[in-house]
């Protein structure tokens, strides 16, 4: 809880109602540098984000295209099945991007944070993944931290951090 002021949401203090801070949590989706996972089947890891959303294989399949997630079968059933071992060792660090970023779909957040999501990837997996998510989900807020320029050229608004500074970024020098 902050010190001074009030953490807003729809006009209310999330501080006072543990509902409030509950439904705040679930609308923000969050793709670290570093994710936890559980030694656990594939789907598990995925719903995990928000474990109250009933399970959906239409949407499940949606979010694993989103994420370019190609690597665990051909059909839903093998995403049932598929084991990633613990902290999922069992795959790649592009894997596990790609199942982070997956896992933050899944919730259907309002805010997406993507915090260098991306930087374990192949440049065309990379490419692919940003186009989907900005094409697809272009009614949500998406947050993106990246030290490649090129991943932020779908923003509307850039921000550059200079030593204590946050200074709005020109998007016309993504040309240069």
């Amino acid at each position: 809880e902050p010190l001074e002021g009030a953490v807003l949401l729809d006009g209310k203090n999330i501080y006072k109602s543990k509902s409030l801070i509950k439904k705040w949590r679930y609308e923000v989706g969050h793709v670290p540098q570093d994710q936890f996972f559980s030694d656990d089947k594939l789907i598990n890891n995925l719903t995990s984000s928000n474990p109250y959303i009933p399970l959906n294989d239409k949407h499940i399949s949606k979010i694993l295209n989103y994420a370019s997630i190609d690597f665990a079968g051909t059909n839903i059933n093998e995403i049932y099945r598929k084991k990633i071992g613990e902290n999922a060792c069992l795959l790649s660090g592009g894997q596990r991007q790609r199942i982070s970023i997956a896992k933050a779909l899944y919730g259907r957040p309002s805010i997406l944070i993507l915090d260098e999501a991306t930087s374990s990837l192949d440049k065309s997996t990379e490419s692919e993944i940003l186009k989907n998510i900005y094409k697809f989900l272009n009614k949500i807020t998406i947050i993106s931290i990246s030290h490649n320029l090129e991943n932020l050229k779908e923003s509307n608004k850039l921000y550059k951090i200079k030593g204590e500074y946050v200074l709005e970024y020109k998007s016309d020098k993504l040309s240069n």
